[in-house]
């Protein structure tokens, strides 16, 4: 398992050697040490770290680089270090008020050596949180930003189902990063991909038909329930038994290693599923991931309600 990606700034070579070979002798982080706030902050236009280190005090101004940084990464971690000497009163309060999450001594000073704020261990220890922290703060955000687009799209249903349903399904496999995102039909022992969103990369298109136990749906309709698959074996959310599904045709063939799909009745009587599907594996999906999923497949059974009341008129109508 690769650790987490840490930015370290440090212009004292012998410190910054010090602190990285703490901090990498596990296989929690990866560090990229860089000696100045100039060639850091070059770094971070080109790479995506987890945090940030910052040595103090940096040649071109510590505070300077840490307002810099806040002002580009609103919730990156920040965390500075230093001895004694150089962090006085004054001192640790500019770098708190230019942006720094937390900061370390990283000798005691004369103070109580118990005291888990000094030392290459209390930072150690700190920062598998706040990195935590910040990959929520992201999750949270990216739970927003997509809830608004797919929203956006389901209220703007007043045009044309298909072109919105295609609007919404694009929307879904973009906000959940997955290669496949379908509405799909259910006759008999067959499921039919009525309309999806899919990689260039993925074999499936609509109009495709597949047998029903080839496929995860077939999990999700014979439970009645949202149904959520990190690994091909494994069910998130429930405790039910899980069948072998590796030999199946969508792991075996299309590759599909991760899953989350909600049930769709139409006129009280099971109609498919809303579904998306990746060829990465996956530690399971989010609860605003399974939550927005649920209100997008209730959205498409009252549109299918609608769209059957419509046929059914027609018909009437014209005694078919």
């Amino acid at each position: 398992m690769t650790g987490d990606r840490v930015l370290q700034v440090d212009a004292q070579g012998p410190r910054r050697t010090t602190v990285a070979s703490t901090l990498t002798g596990g296989t929690r982080f990866v560090v990229d040490p860089e000696p100045s706030g100039t060639t850091a902050a070059d770094t971070l236009r080109h790479e995506s770290y987890d945090a940030v280190l910052v040595g103090h005090p940096l040649p071109d101004g510590s505070e300077a680089f840490v307002e810099q940084l806040r002002g580009a990464y609103v919730d990156l971690p920040i965390v500075a270090y230093g001895e004694t000497a150089a962090l006085d009163a004054g001192t640790t309060r500019d770098l708190f008020r230019a942006g720094v999450t937390d900061l370390f001594v990283l000798d005691d000073g004369g103070g109580d050596a118990s005291d888990d704020r000094n030392g290459l261990d209390g930072l150690v220890e700190s920062l598998p949180e706040q990195i935590e922290t910040f990959h929520e703060r992201r999750r949270d955000r990216a739970a927003e930003a997509a809830f608004r687009e797919v929203i956006g799209r389901v209220s703007a249903s007043d045009t044309r189902m298909a072109g919105t349903l295609d609007d919404v399904l694009s929307a879904i496999r973009r906000a959940y990063d997955v290669d496949f995102a379908a509405l799909t039909r259910v006759v008999d022992d067959e499921i039919g991909v009525v309309a999806a969103d899919s990689h260039p990369d993925v074999p499936l298109a609509p109009d495709d038909v597949l047998p029903l136990a080839e496929t995860y749906c077939n999990s999700t309709l014979q439970q009645n329930r949202t149904v959520a698959f990190g690994d091909v074996n494994e069910v998130a959310g429930g405790d039910d038994a899980v069948p072998d599904l590796s030999t199946t045709y969508v792991a075996d063939v299309l590759g599909f290693e991760c899953y989350l799909g909600t049930p769709i009745e139409v006129n009280g009587k099971p109609y498919g599923t809303l579904c998306v599907a990746g060829r990465s594996r996956r530690n399971g999906f989010a609860n605003w991931e399974q939550t927005l999923i649920d209100l997008t497949a209730a959205w498409l059974g009252r549109e299918l309600d609608h769209e059957q009341e419509k046929t059914d008129l027609r018909d009437a109508a014209f005694g078919t």
